[in-house]
């Protein structure tokens, strides 16, 4: 928020000291008051060498204080023991420690580091860099989950334990996916709310029907879902046209959508 940092990517080949291997986007992070560059996605335990992966990396948003920024890629290089895949993952950089982590990293015999199996993208991260709103496909990242459905989901991750926890799950059931899929998750800046699109029917109390995108309010502290984008007269009754995610104020109270 204070402007000290900002993350972009780059396919440069000068921005840091002579590369080997095909130049493909790495994810940057530029210093304000020293003017230095560092190197995002980097290789395990060479901060000034790229992903050798020869694949995209994109920055997506850093935590208030600047020290944890969310990546997406499809590389299997940045975290040491992947297996070779093509599926998008989110992960999560360390500015303190330079060290790069898989956020959407499934269970699986060590030392292997096995990954969701669709792909993921990084919505919002939470002002402390603790909580993480992630949208993906993949089934196999919360044990016991079911999703008939077999749409996208919202999920928030907590760094400090490793869980993720299903944010579009249907009424009544925290492990079963709503009935359709679900997007664009943002987490607020306490972590305590996530607001998202979904064009599920069974998510929150007496849904009224529609064939439209909605926007819904996830509390943390309870796992109760709301509807947002509901008519002028009902609280239960979607808009007549879709509504998508835009974000929302750090104590989320109040939310953008369009």
């Amino acid at each position: 928020p204070d402007g000290a940092y900002v993350a972009f990517a780059s396919k440069a080949t000068n921005l840091l000291p002579p590369q080997t291997g095909t130049p493909a986007e790495q994810a940057y992070v530029w210093e304000r008051s020293t003017g230095a560059i560092r190197l995002a996605s980097h290789a395990p335990g060479n901060p000034l060498k790229w992903d050798t992966a020869g694949v995209a990396t994109w920055p997506g948003a850093f935590s208030a204080d600047g020290r944890y920024l969310t990546l997406r890629s499809s590389s299997w290089t940045l975290v040491p023991w992947m297996p070779v895949q093509a599926i998008q993952n989110a992960f999560l950089w360390d500015r303190d420690t330079g060290e790069v982590s898989l956020i959407t990293r499934a269970p699986g015999p060590g030392p292997i580091v096995f990954s969701g199996n669709q792909d993921s993208g990084p919505g919002a991260i939470s002002a402390d860099g603790r909580y993480v709103s992630i949208s993906t496909a993949s089934n196999n990242l919360l044990p016991g989950m079911t999703d008939n459905a077999g749409g996208g989901d919202v999920f928030l991750w907590d760094r400090v334990s490793g869980v993720f926890t299903l944010v579009s799950h249907s009424l009544g059931n925290p492990m079963q996916a709503g009935n359709r899929g679900s997007w664009s998750g943002w987490v607020s800046a306490d972590g305590n709310y996530v607001v998202f699109s979904s064009k599920a029917t069974n998510i929150a109390p007496n849904q009224v029907t529609t064939p439209y995108a909605m926007v819904f309010l996830w509390e943390r502290a309870t796992g109760n879902i709301r509807l947002v984008s509901h008519t002028l007269t009902s609280q239960t009754a979607a808009s007549n046209r879709d509504a998508q995610t835009h974000g929302f104020s750090a104590d989320g109270r109040f939310v953008l959508f369009i």
